[in-house]
């Protein structure tokens, strides 16, 4: 999860993947535009999470 009151948790617990990105300190929280940056380091804690359970080949 990924809001701007929390440091973000990286927490997997079953083979699904789900994701909340709530923004990161903007007044409307889903009124945030992630960088490309950003979301390329939440793409890379995903495709690690589905490498650990053997998902990517």
């Amino acid at each position: 999860m990924d809001e701007p009151l929390l440091p973000p948790i990286y927490a997997g617990t079953s083979s699904l993947v789900y994701v909340r990105l709530h923004g990161r300190g903007s007044p409307a929280w889903y009124g945030y535009l992630y960088s490309d940056v950003e979301l390329a380091e939440w793409a890379g804690r995903v495709r690690g999470f589905a490498e650990d359970r053997g998902l990517l080949r």
